[in-house]
């Protein structure tokens, strides 16, 4: 809800909450597929690929600066293991 009242909606996934897998000390969402940032390898990239791996850096700096600055929501565990590129084409 947060991302698609800034705009990001259709381009930020976040994941679904699985309610009746959680409980009091564990939290589970769906599995998102795609890769990771820590996975990506630019040094083997093409340079088109280098350009949309960093269109999708962009987006998410963008989106995660707006949820910290204008809306005050801090994801405090966005590390590149949990940020995933989901593409129809792969980036690797």
């Amino acid at each position: 809800a947060i991302f698609n009242k800034r705009g990001f909606g259709h381009i930020v996934l976040v994941p679904q909450l699985l309610p009746e897998l959680c409980s009091r000390s564990v939290l589970v969402t769906q599995f998102i597929h795609g890769t990771t940032l820590s996975d990506l390898n630019f040094n083997l990239m093409t340079i088109e690929k280098k350009k949309e791996a960093m269109r999708c850096l962009l987006t998410v700096i963008d989106a995660i600066g707006a949820s910290l600055f204008l809306d005050g929501f801090l994801h405090a565990d966005s590390h590149a293991g949990n940020l995933i590129l989901y593409t129809t084409t792969s980036l690797k």
